[in-house]
């Protein structure tokens, strides 16, 4: 539970008032689940196969996920 800022052994009361930011900002497992996507093609470098055999995701669907991807000779403003 270390890395959720949280010793292991808070009383009950303390550690749910300590997760009750964590319940603020719930997310859903579409964001979830497209956040692992676009991980995965920075990850792989864009293969549109092996987004499509991980995710279960047709052609067309990885390759929107693929044109999003920023060009590796590019850097992000500073």
């Amino acid at each position: 539970m270390a890395d959720l800022g949280v010793g292991a052994d808070l009383p009950p009361q303390q550690f749910l008032a300590a997760m009750d930011g964590y319940r603020q900002h719930p997310l859903s497992s579409h964001v979830i689940r497209s956040d692992r996507i676009v991980h995965e093609v920075q990850a792989a470098g864009a293969n549109v196969r092996l987004i499509c055999e991980l995710f279960g995701l047709g052609i067309e669907a990885a390759t929107r996920y693929t044109l999003h991807r920023p060009h590796p000779g590019l850097t992000p403003p500073a």
